[in-house]
């Protein structure tokens, strides 16, 4: 309502049953209508999050080896990552989103590579980079492109084909 995405009109606070069912094809056209006002920013949104959730995990995945790994720890270095990324104006809604799930990484915060020895780094790389001045490694796309590479994606292997001979 407050970003005018819903008109005052169209607010279902307090509607019954007969109202909303009245208002399904009035709702259905003012919904498409606010989407194609607002899908730019809302796709700009979605891959603004895609970078910074990757960059944050990449950050993770070569600051801090298996062996130290704990829901807190990670936390704390995606909490880390973001905020090197100038992502500070997160930081109340990601720690209520991790202290909603028992996960508290503020013991951690500050933490960083000191989690056990970091990974090798690739040579630096001439790519963008979410924010030049971040103080961490991790931030160069090669880096992301090395942590990447340490998911695993089975659901994108071409399936082998199986042999007929036993």
């Amino acid at each position: 309502m407050s970003d005018g995405l819903i008109p005052p009109e169209l607010d279902a606070r307090g509607w019954t049953r007969e109202d909303v069912e009245r208002s399904f094809e009035r709702v259905r056209r003012e919904m498409s209508r606010v989407r194609r006002v607002f899908y730019p920013d809302f796709v700009s949104a979605i891959e603004e999050a895609r970078d910074l959730v990757g960059h944050a995990m990449a950050h993770v995945m070569l600051t801090m080896r298996p062996e130290h790994l704990t829901f807190d720890k990670v936390a704390a270095g995606f909490t880390e990552a973001l905020l090197l990324q100038g992502k500070g104006a997160l930081l109340p809604a990601l720690l209520a989103h991790f202290f909603y799930r028992g996960i508290d990484p503020r013991p951690f915060l500050g933490l960083g590579a000191s989690a056990g020895a970091p990974r090798r780094w690739p040579p630096a790389s001439s790519a963008r980079t979410l924010r030049s001045d971040a103080s961490c490694r991790c931030c160069d796309t090669g880096h992301f492109i090395l942590a990447r590479s340490l998911m695993r994606h089975p659901h994108r292997e071409v399936p082998r084909a199986k042999s007929l001979v036993a």
